[in-house]
């Protein structure tokens, strides 16, 4: 049975735990469960106590949403986490990359003992992979490995330098710097298209590039598909070899189509495997099709710093993947491998990258929406610049900060939105990039971040708004605590986006603000919070920012998510008493009106005094439906949140006949 299951409820996770350590963490996963180390003792259910703060903390979870369904006697438990995902479970896992990533320790690989029943670690012994006479490497069940902990493949493999017989057609600096000895056109780079072609494109035909193949069997279970999967080691595993990947494959199905950046963005746990990938030298490409079209719409509800989306379509990624092959060759040979020995060539590259935009004309323009889209177009990249940039390098580039956000304001469905069950604010969160989306009805949302330790002697760290209404962003020192900032962003209507390029200002319902570390003019890639809101509602505010009206059947122009909401065929306007007290609201649906307490309770019945006397619990689901044309036909498939009584009566009851808001009891412990 697997670690974690899945379901409409949230997650089941089978976990070993360790009492009486020294912290409560999760150490990491193998085949059958999560190891957890555990620091109250396994005394009178103080572990179990234990365990559960620390999933309701982590995942910003009410305590009765943890269970520990078997096992509470036991080290080995199965808990029941509700209203999560498992990519939301796997964002906790401890990245080895950045926590315990190290060449130095072999990976494991795990087989199951029959007879004892048990998991036993077994030493790796793979085959070296080797590169073929045509300039090829291939994956295949005797060279690769699988890290249960990294979600990834590893395998080693010896890159020999290639034979210079000629350069780049018209980068005649790259071969006068080889000339030099400040470049090296001999160096080979590992190039993986993840589409499942398998071939090289012919404007990457060239001496110095690898091109990695899966065998048969890998492929028939299209492990060369999407995502970048593989860690490739050199041969004593003493550094990551560098690897270009591309892909031009895009999700279809019966609701979405989407680019792979737009799915990647959604998914936790895809973001943790890119982090993973970049820290061991890798840069990925993938096109975004139409989910970003300069100066019409950009779509994407996160900014990924760790994914270079490209605009176009399918081959727009190529040219990028040739500058990064060749920006990686323009290095100093010191520098280089430097950079690859301390795992900064894949946060070196994605820097040089947005530096050497056309629309970054002065180095402060680096601390701008200018250099940072959040996806690339090829005429604005200019290649002889990103050349230089790459040759000039020292090896002293700051890495990016590492996201920590500590708390953050917490809507309640029901009340404060309505949405579908287990719905939250939460979209995507790795240590370089959080995504949330806006669907409580308070005007502002703050977010708490731990300031990182910059561990980097001379730098410093800045925070920027890259897109959104400066006048309604602030970043505020925690009154309590000087190692926190508070990032607060109130509500923002869709906007076109400022960069400061004429032919690239999308509509956008996206605030981005970016966390950059700077030594001695010298900048990292940049983390990113992203902050999405919904054009699919109307939203009016008062000037003292109290929710007026939320009209979900009126939607502002931009982009309609599926992934982040369904439509909504009503209106609601919100009701408050001359003291400005929330008192609830009054639903609109065509000509039908509903009133609703400022618990979310429908009212039912009034007292003598008109205050809510009986209310129902409402059930939000979602619903699909196929609409019939004039001609009879069915048209197709539409799905939207609907509503029903949850079968829970409420009766109010009032302190005295004074009083207005009441307390909501259930109906059977009336008198």
């Amino acid at each position: 049975m697997p670690w974690i299951t899945e379901n409409s409820d949230g997650v089941i996770l089978t976990i070993k735990a360790t009492p009486r350590a020294s912290k409560t963490e999760i150490t990491g996963t193998d085949a059958d469960w999560m190891r957890m180390r555990i620091k109250a003792p396994p005394v009178d259910g103080k572990a179990n106590e234990e365990l559960s703060s620390f999933f309701a903390k982590q995942l910003k979870l009410p305590k009765r949403s943890v269970e520990i369904i078997t096992g509470g006697t036991s080290r080995l438990k199965r808990v029941k986490l509700g209203g999560v995902t498992a990519a939301m479970v796997k964002s906790l896992l401890p990245l080895l990359a950045v926590a315990a990533i190290s060449l130095n320790a072999a990976p494991c690989v795990f087989d199951r003992d029959p007879k004892a029943g048990k998991v036993k670690q077994q030493p790796p012994a793979p085959e070296t992979m080797s590169i073929a006479m045509d300039g090829t490497a291939t994956q295949n069940v005797s060279n690769t490995l699988w890290d249960s902990e990294m979600n990834l493949f590893e395998t080693q493999i010896t890159v020999p330098p290639a034979a210079v017989t000629n350069g780049w057609e018209g980068f005649d600096e790259l071969l006068k710097w080889h000339a030099e000895g400040t470049a090296d056109l001999s160096f080979r780079v590992l190039y993986a298209e993840r589409t499942g072609r398998g071939e090289l494109p012919e404007e990457l035909r060239h001496p110095s590039v690898v091109n990695l193949q899966f065998c048969q069997e890998m492929a028939e279970r299209q492990l060369n598909v999407g995502l970048p999967n593989t860690l490739f080691a050199r041969e004593g595993r003493t550094a990551y070899h560098p690897v270009v990947a591309t892909t031009s494959a895009h999700i279809t199905g019966r609701f979405l189509n989407m680019s792979l950046p737009m799915s990647t963005s959604a998914d936790s746990g895809a973001q943790i495997r890119l982090t993973g990938t970049t820290i061991a030298n890798q840069i990925f490409f993938a096109p975004a099709f139409d989910d970003y079209r300069p100066n019409a719409e950009d779509r994407f509800p996160a900014n990924l710093p760790t994914l270079i989306a490209t605009v176009g379509g399918e081959g727009s990624e190529i040219p990028f993947a040739k500058a990064a092959i060749m920006a990686i060759q323009a290095m100093r040979p010191n520098v280089r491998e430097s950079l690859i020995k301390s795992d900064r060539l894949g946060f070196t590259l994605n820097m040089l990258f947005r530096r050497a935009q056309k629309t970054v004309v002065k180095p402060d323009d680096y601390l701008t929406a200018k250099a940072h889209p959040a996806a690339f177009r090829f005429d604005n990249l200019d290649v002889h610049k990103l050349l230089r940039l790459a040759h000039d390098l020292s090896d002293d580039i700051p890495p990016p900060p590492m996201l920590q956000l500590v708390k953050e304001s917490q809507p309640a469905p029901g009340t404060d939105f309505f949405d579908i069950p287990n719905v939250n604010e939460f979209y995507c969160i790795s240590h370089f990039c959080i995504g949330r989306v806006f669907r409580g009805k308070d005007f502002y949302r703050t977010y708490t971040f731990k300031i990182p330790d910059i561990g980097y002697s001379g730098a410093t760290l800045q925070w920027v708004v890259l897109q959104g209404d400066t006048n309604l962003i602030r970043f505020i020192a925690d009154p309590e605590d000087n190692s926190l900032l508070n990032v607060r962003v109130g509500y923002h209507q869709t906007f076109r986006r400022n960069s400061g390029d004429p032919k690239d200002s999308p509509l956008s319902s996206r605030v981005d603000i970016a966390a950059i570390m700077v030594k001695n003019g010298q900048y990292s890639m940049p983390s990113i919070i992203s902050v999405c809101f919904l054009p699919q509602e109307t939203r009016l505010y008062s000037q003292d920012r109290r929710i007026l009206c939320i009209d979900y059947d009126a939607p502002q122009p931009g982009y309609k998510n599926p992934m982040l909401t369904q439509s909504k065929h009503w209106r609601d306007d919100y009701v408050y008493d001359s003291a400005n007290n929330f008192m609830g609201w009054i639903r609109t649906r065509g000509m039908r009106h509903e009133y609703f307490t400022p618990q979310g309770l429908r009212i039912v019945s009034r007292d003598a005094q008109h205050r809510p006397h009986e209310a129902n619990k409402l059930r939000y689901y979602l619903r699909t439906t196929r609409s019939i044309t004039p001609e009879e036909e069915e048209g197709p498939i539409q799905m939207d949140v609907a509503a029903a009584d949850d079968n829970q009566t409420f009766v109010y009851r009032y302190d005295n006949d004074q009083e207005m808001r009441g307390k909501p009891e259930p109906k059977f412990n009336a008198d």
